[in-house]
């Protein structure tokens, strides 16, 4: 299997877990969908917003456009099915854009700030590969435990 075909796939795989944790997300009660459980981002609903918002800053460094808060904990919509929406929006543009590219562009270097701007870092394009494989096992686990 190609680099650009392991990255198709898992851009799938990704669509698909963020299907799944959000339809699971659906059927809390409100009050346990925002409830402070000492996480990181404190709720589900923190959690569900740090996602879509890591993925955002994630493709505006690749693609150098769209909506991409400065902030991690950035609550981008707070309402869960807004919030479906516009992950759903974002999983078919991150699947539009790994289609999109051509193979070499996996041992391309990448040039991108942090989110805190730090320092200009380069880093092999197929690298990316272990970061997206991380985001969908994080989400893959986070819906079995259901």
């Amino acid at each position: 299997m190609s680099i650009k075909a392991h990255f198709v796939m898992m851009a799938q795989y990704n669509a698909w877990a963020n299907e799944r944790l959000f339809r699971m997300a659906g059927a809390l009660p409100d009050e346990l969908y925002r409830r402070d459980v000492g996480a990181y981002f404190k709720s589900m609903h923190g959690t569900l917003n740090h996602l879509l918002t890591g993925d955002r800053i994630w493709m505006w460094r690749l693609t150098g456009v769209g909506d991409h808060p400065a902030r991690l904990d950035a609550i981008v919509f707070d309402d869960l099915p807004s919030l479906t929406t516009a992950r759903q929006r974002e999983d078919e543009r991150i699947n539009r854009f790994i289609e999109g590219l051509a193979v070499a562009t996996f041992e391309d270097l990448l040039d991108y700030r942090t989110a805190h701007r730090k320092g200009n870092d380069a880093l092999r394009f197929s690298r990316i590969f272990s970061i997206i494989r991380r985001i969908t096992e994080v989400r893959l686990t986070a819906s079995l435990r259901r």
